[in-house]
């Protein structure tokens, strides 16, 4: 099955070296960002499809996932969002605004998609003045709300993530906008436990980690916010059955299933190491554990 969109042009978004190879100095300054978390609505689907090596049976599998997007306003480039959830056309629609693969694979999965209320509908101002858009990875649950902000808005991901697979799932949605960033990890460095790292303005007020293995060019974000640091995992970890027990998230070929295992791991031994840090899971509210 050939993907609808053709390969966008990626420009590099340009990023910074951290200040430091050491979590306590970088945390040890935060910003003064404003962060809300949005739900716009949830996913009932079999949470063991979401795992690599789930055992058969366990409480919550069938409970449904909600869906999820992280709002900031930096004082020197406004605000920002980091993935986009569900439109409004899931309000009428089960399968809103997803490709014809995913309506397809949706239906014969038997999942639904519930709208609570839509992205912009929780945004100031309907999401008009986001200046930038930061996806941890393009599979459809974390760009449907696109179609519903403009269309000249600054879209960054992994430079990996720009691949035949998001092409494939998300329909035209390379066709329809133009201004695709890319974070280049090669330009990053290490700060323990992770392998890649980027100062996103410079500030040491949003980093980038890459996290690869659900999907090639997968990324979480530190926010270093002066009302707490937050470290937003997308689905890294959907939810802290899988992060508590170690259950990588699901990934499509052996490689990129063991880079998904080394990403957890990581992420399980930051917490371990940080533990003044929340860690917001992909698709789970923070401490409904």
């Amino acid at each position: 099955m050939a993907p609808t969109s053709s390969q966008p042009q990626i420009s590099i978004f340009k990023t910074n070296i951290p200040k430091s190879q050491s979590w306590v100095q970088l945390l040890a300054k935060p910003s003064p960002l404003e962060y809300q978390l949005i739900h716009a609505g949830d996913i009932t689907i079999d949470r063991n499809d979401l795992l690599q090596n789930a055992p058969d049976s366990w409480a919550d599998r069938y409970k449904p996932i909600p869906v999820l997007s992280h709002w900031l306003r930096h004082p020197v480039h406004g605000e920002l969002l980091i993935d986009a959830a569900f439109s409004n056309s899931f309000k009428e629609d089960n399968t809103g605004s997803y490709s014809r693969m995913m309506k397809m694979l949706v239906t014969l999965s038997s999942i639904e998609n519930k709208l609570e209320r839509s992205l912009t509908s929780q945004l100031p101002n309907n999401g008009t003045e986001i200046k930038q858009l930061f996806i941890t990875h393009f599979h459809p649950d974390h760009t449907a709300g696109l179609d519903d902000l403009p269309v000249d808005l600054p879209v960054v991901a992994g430079l990996s993530e720009y691949d035949f697979l998001a092409r494939l799932t998300n329909g035209d949605l390379f066709d329809r906008r133009s201004n695709w960033l890319a974070l280049d990890f090669t330009q990053g460095i290490e700060v323990p436990p992770f392998k890649k790292v980027l100062d996103v303005f410079g500030d040491g007020s949003l980093f980038a980690i890459s996290t690869p293995g659900h999907t090639a060019g997968h990324t979480s974000f530190l926010i270093n916010a002066a009302q707490g640091a937050k470290l937003i995992v997308g689905d890294a970890s959907h939810f802290s059955f899988g992060f508590n027990n170690n259950l990588a998230p699901s990934a499509i070929g052996d490689g990129n299933a063991l880079l998904a295992k080394k990403s957890l791991s990581q992420l399980i031994l930051f917490k371990k190491q940080y533990p003044e840090v929340e860690v917001i899971l992909g698709h789970e509210f923070p401490n409904d554990e």
